[in-house]
């Protein structure tokens, strides 16, 4: 097999047959006479077309190969063409790969690629993500966010929405878990990820919103652009939001099994500031809770005077003296 390189990505092929199908070296069977560097670039072109040229040997069985043209082999054989992916350092762990193949083939992986944050651009000659790029055209997607961040790779995924010292989330009422959650969702065909988090904030709560940071792999920090700009429902339609501050992750019930350790990269995108407590301006939930408050004839000051706008069953240590 070859290990075929170009810049800080590597080519791998989708392999969807066999017990443990999953992302793959592109490499195969020798044939009578050949040396295995000969076999290697051979199923090399077979399998993705690329005609390639073996310059060192990592182990027993793989080769580092570079690319010597494209479209090279036309006519399928065996089982085809198979699908391709060019993959950064960073995506490694992300990966089902085929089972049983090619030795320690992440470990020649990583040692293949550096750990380059500009390894994320696609590859220049990929043709999968040229065919992505001229689908986002069609599909007028105007986010600059994937150049922005060099982020062109696609995939479910997040925003955290912060505004002065809160961050937002949504009510998530369907699934196993239910629970508050960051705005995000499913991709669409020829979208980088970054985009599909600020068309999910959308769709979820009407702000539009520009994704400024890659926080992990799939959520981004993201600040608003614009109020009410996604005004139809989509899918699920807008879910409940509610600003939250630093002192109220702990008390949240949180949506199961999504983004990762939400808990923990929102404590990260907030400061434990006294003022976060103040209701954020535009959240209708806080605005609708003062106007309840003044409906049922409340008087007390403490809400502004102590900066506790939250909710909760109360009590008072009262003292004398």
């Amino acid at each position: 097999a070859c290990i075929v390189t170009s810049g800080d990505l590597a080519l791998l092929v989708w392999v969807p047959y066999g017990s443990r199908p999953g992302w793959d070296l592109p490499g195969g069977c020798m044939h009578s006479g050949e040396a295995a560097c000969e076999t290697a670039e051979r199923e090399v072109c077979e399998e993705t077309g690329y005609q390639v040229r073996a310059v060192k040997q990592l182990s027993w069985n793989v080769f580092q190969c570079e690319i010597v043209a494209e479209r090279a082999c036309r006519n399928p054989v065996d089982e085809g063409f198979l699908r391709k992916n060019w993959v950064s350092f960073w995506q490694l762990d992300q990966l089902q790969y085929r089972g049983n193949t090619w030795g320690d083939k992440q470990g020649l992986l990583r040692g293949a690629l550096s750990p380059s944050l500009l390894s994320l651009v696609p590859h220049k000659e990929d043709p999968q993500a040229l065919l992505q790029q001229k689908q986002r055209r069609a599909t007028g997607i105007t986010s600059d966010c994937a150049n922005r961040l060099n982020m062109h790779d696609q995939r479910n995924a997040a925003c955290i929405v912060t505004s002065g010292d809160l961050a937002l989330l949504v009510w998530v009422p369907y699934g196993s878990r239910p629970g508050w959650d960051l705005p995000g969702g499913c991709m669409h065909s020829g979208e980088a990820a970054c985009e599909t988090a600020e068309r999910e904030v959308c769709e979820e709560t009407g702000y539009q919103v520009r994704a400024v940071k890659q926080l992990s792999w799939n959520v981004f920090q993201c600040e608003i652009v614009a109020e009410r700009a996604c005004r139809n429902p989509v899918d699920e339609g807008f879910l409940r939001k509610n600003w939250v501050s630093f002192w109220q992750l702990d008390q949240l019930q949180y949506r199961g099994n999504t983004w990762g350790d939400k808990q923990g990269l929102l404590r990260g995108a907030l400061s434990p500031s006294l003022l976060s407590l103040v209701p954020h301006k535009e959240d209708p939930q806080a605005l609708l809770q003062q106007k309840q408050r003044r409906a049922t004839g409340i008087t007390s000051d403490c809400a502004n005077r102590l900066n506790m706008h939250d909710q909760r069953n109360a009590a008072c240590i009262v003292t004398s003296g």
